[in-house]
């Protein structure tokens, strides 16, 4: 800021704005944090949702494989134990 006589005056000028703008000011950071904790909020319940969905799905799935055999041969069974 440049110098000049009336400093005073300005600093005067600017705590009496801040005293008669203290309940906006107020308004202002209760709603920042508000604004905060509901963007928090929604990104955690879509984070969990898809980590339950895709629980539910290896549930009704009843496995984790991607495949599986139904009758399988005995060289099948040892290239799945090689695999282990």
């Amino acid at each position: 800021m440049h110098a000049n006589r009336n400093e005073k005056a300005v600093k005067r000028v600017e705590r009496g704005m801040m005293k008669a703008n203290r309940i906006r000011n107020l308004f202002a950071v209760f709603a920042i944090i508000l604004t905060t904790f509901m963007i928090t909020t929604v990104f955690s319940l879509g984070i969990n949702y898809t980590e339950n969905m895709k629980l539910m799905q290896v549930r009704t799935a009843g496995t984790t494989a991607d495949v599986s055999l139904a009758m399988p041969t005995k060289a099948q069974e040892q290239q799945i134990q090689d695999l282990e």
